[in-house]
């Protein structure tokens, strides 16, 4: 298993490739959602939850 923040470390140079227009989007993409799909894992926190914990469970935000 390896954290899904290694992942995105891991594809962090091609992302400034994207942004300085010397790779395409969709390749980034595409190898981005591969390597996470292959076995990561998110630690659950339950008192800061992090983002992506967040996406899973759905946004419950109270606007007061």
């Amino acid at each position: 298993m390896v954290k899904a923040s290694a992942v995105v470390r891991s594809l962090a140079l091609q992302g400034l490739e994207v942004l300085c227009g010397f790779c395409r989007l969709r390749l980034l993409v595409d190898q981005l959602s591969r390597m996470m799909q292959s076995g990561c894992r998110v630690n659950p926190r339950s008192t800061e939850p992090c983002l992506a914990q967040l996406l899973l469970d759905g946004l419950d935000w109270l606007l007061t």
